[in-house]
């Protein structure tokens, strides 16, 4: 009887501890998954906003306000996010071709010390 009562106390034991680390695995990738996306989303929609309108005066041709760029990403991430965030910090880089900027990377370091990336590249057409 001692026996039975241990093997069985064993096989609860080990199915709690799977049933934690599935569900902590599955939260930690939703959370992921959440914060890849808004900053994606956030990031297409500052570039939008950012638009120097004075700039298309040339076919194919468009400028980004950088300043209004890092703001508007901010608000929007801000707006857009649905992750708890207590400490965020921002890295911008910009690929540009003499003054205009052709792509953004925005890389989000969060309170755990994990770093996302997302990008996006200018496209005008020339037609």
């Amino acid at each position: 009887m001692p026996k039975d009562i241990t093997g069985v106390i064993g096989i609860i034991v080990v199915a709690f501890f799977s049933i934690f680390v599935s569900v902590n695995f599955q939260n930690e990738g939703t959370r992921q998954n959440d914060l890849v996306s808004s900053m994606t989303s956030s990031v297409q929609q500052a570039a939008i906003q950012s638009f120097d309108k004075s700039s298309r005066v040339q076919r194919g041709l468009v400028k980004i306000d950088t300043s209004k760029f890092q703001t508007n990403f901010k608000n929007d991430f801000k707006q857009n996010t649905n992750v708890n965030l207590s400490k965020t910090s921002f890295k911008f880089d910009y690929l540009k071709d003499g003054e205009n900027v052709k792509a953004v990377r925005v890389t989000l370091t969060d309170d755990r010390g994990q770093k996302y990336t997302a990008t996006v590249a200018v496209d005008v057409n020339d037609n």
